[in-house]
């Protein structure tokens, strides 16, 4: 019979029915061809195709069988519940019936299992005659398969007997010398080993032929990059993304780093170097990438390092790019809208306080007029006082500025500006916005304060946001005092440092406070307890501070009243998002 795989077949040099009658060197003949086939059929597996692991196995079962004159040689593999086998591979002597596949080995072969499953070692039956009495129901098994003598061996791989080899001699008694168990054994366990290769090669091939699949359908771009030969794969999505053919690039001289916008190339290209030399495991950034059309994509970018080399610089990178321009565009538009809705909410408040505006112009516009007044009488005389009409002088300037300022923090306030993060002087900014509201705390009988520590670190904020804020805040506050006695009216701005690179600041009144119903509701859009209000001061006050990396939060004081605090990181801190 012609083998396959070149291994001549010796069998024994006659039955082992009685292996104390065969003389030594017939004995020994037998072991040295039996080592033989064992060293040339191992040496078939080691570097076997996954493609031949099937035949290959089936051929080194049937030179087993052949060399014991037995009629069959199996492997079997335990099912998960570890009570049954079935057959993987099996080689038969010619006009031998083929098997049931599946054998429930613990319910049929009772002994056969308690030895080979549960305690690991080989089970020999040389003779039906051997069998003792509670063992028969293993004999009444071998008598119904035709069994006369067999030998099954546990093969360990990994933890625990997960495979067996087994060898059935149908048509006459024999004995199994166990000197050929280690051999056997080692043959059993070259073949699962070789299997379970084959199988991990193949599942790795349907995990691949998936990964592409998906790769192929999704609409991101899926990327994958080789660093030490700068070999990269794109994604027919990628493509896609940017409106060019597979093959693009970089066959075609175009990279995916020289579609980068001029802007945003280095700190993408830094956050690759950093992933690249061990900095971090994975990043991610947004940058802009020219599509073929000539237009300018967003893009986000995920990338993480899958292999390093010994000295921990990255060998191979994957990731994804995905087209995020619609979002970015929203993005925009929904910022443009919100401008439009602080700025409303802007004239709105300075609507609030034309009043007291008109008020805190007229003094200083009256002293002016005073002043002049009083310049003209003093030129008539013959000899005017100099040193008179120098003070008067000062203080039409002190005045002139005086009214710039209160002018200059209108138009502040009432135009319209991109947003411009900078380091601010807390302190500063809140005497600016109370010396706004001065006025109109007097005519309503309020006595606002402001306590600023000295030293306090400067924030990074955009000024006008953050006046905004302040003046929804304080006229809140002026407004829930409304209805204190004269003498108990009063509102308190405070800040201070929180650490972690954090101020607070505070506006405290002593109103009657907030009902507790009402506090978690406080910051949603058109919530409102007033009469007129429209329900956005404190919703766009919100936006703005979270906008700038803080959190803005209200609360009832013990003494009573209600204090509204927000943080805004320091400039040193890294400032406005």
């Amino acid at each position: 019979m012609a083998n396959g795989m070149n291994v001549p077949v010796q069998r024994l040099s006659e039955p082992m029915t009685d292996a104390d009658s065969k003389s030594p060197n017939a004995m020994l003949g037998d072991r040295v061809r039996f080592e033989t086939l064992v060293s040339d059929l191992s040496a078939q597996f080691i570097k076997l195709p996954p493609e031949k692991v099937d035949r290959a196995i089936e051929q080194a079962l049937e030179r087993v069988r052949e060399f014991f004159s037995c009629e069959r040689c199996g492997l079997l593999a335990l099912s998960a519940d570890r009570k049954s086998v079935f057959i993987t591979h099996i080689s038969y002597a010619e006009g031998v019936e083929p098997i049931s596949k599946d054998i429930n080995l613990a319910d049929i072969w009772p002994s056969v299992y308690r030895r080979i499953v549960l305690q690991g070692i080989p089970n020999f039956m040389a003779s039906l005659r051997d069998l003792p009495p509670e063992e028969e129901t293993d004999r009444q098994t071998y008598i119904a398969a035709g069994v006369r003598s067999a030998l099954a061996i546990p093969l360990f791989v990994a933890e625990g007997v997960r495979y067996i080899i087994a060898i059935q001699a149908l048509l006459e008694e024999r004995d199994w010398p166990e000197e050929y168990l280690p051999r056997l054994r080692l043959l059993g366990e070259l073949c699962v080993s070789a299997l379970e290769r084959r199988d991990a090669d193949e599942a790795l091939r349907e995990s691949e032929a998936r990964f592409k699949l998906s790769m192929d359908a999704t609409r991101d771009g899926l990327w994958d990059w080789n660093i030490e030969t700068d070999d990269g794969y794109f994604s027919p999505g990628y493509y896609r993304m940017l409106g060019y053919e597979v093959g693009d690039f970089p066959e075609k001289g175009l990279t995916w780093q020289g579609l980068l916008h001029p802007d945003d190339r280095e700190r993408t290209l830094q956050a690759n170097r950093d992933c690249i030399e061990g900095r971090c495991e994975s990043f991610k950034t947004e940058f802009r990438m020219k599509a073929k059309s000539g237009e300018w994509r967003w893009i986000l970018g995920r990338g993480k390092c899958v292999a390093r080399d010994a000295r921990g610089r990255a060998v191979r990178m994957v990731g994804t790019h995905v087209d995020i321009t619609e979002r970015k565009n929203a993005e925009s538009q929904a910022q443009r809208h919100f401008q439009e809705l602080a700025h409303l909410s802007r004239v709105a408040t300075v609507g609030e306080l034309t009043a007291s505006l008109a008020h805190e112009l007229n003094q200083p516009l009256g002293a002016i007029l005073r002043n002049t007044e009083a310049a003209e009488l003093i030129l008539r005389d013959d000899v005017p006082d100099l040193e008179e009409l120098r003070a008067i002088i000062t203080d039409i300037h002190k005045d002139d500025e005086r009214a710039g300022k209160v002018i200059d923090r209108l138009r502040m306030l009432l135009k319209r500006h991109a947003i411009a993060p900078a380091p601010l002087a807390l302190g500063l900014l809140v005497e600016d916005v109370v010396s706004l509201l001065r006025s109109n705390a007097a005519d309503r009988h309020v006595r606002l304060e402001s306590e600023m520590p000295p030293g306090l670190p400067p924030v990074c904020a955009d000024r006008v946001q953050l006046q905004q804020v302040l003046l929804n805040l304080i006229m809140n506050a002026m407004d829930a005092v409304a209805q204190a006695p004269g003498g108990g009216r009063r509102v308190v701005v405070r800040a201070r440092p929180v650490g972690d690179g954090m101020v607070e600041a505070a506006v405290s009144d002593s109103g009657t406070g907030i009902p507790p119903e009402n506090l978690g509701r406080l910051f949603e859009p058109f919530f409102t307890t007033k009469a007129s209000g429209m329900g956005m001061g404190l919703a766009i006050s919100r936006t703005i501070i979270e906008a700038h990396g803080g959190s803005i939060r209200a609360e009832n004081n013990a003494a009573g009243g209600a204090t509204f605090r927000f943080t805004l990181k320091t400039a040193a801190a890294g400032g406005a998002e």
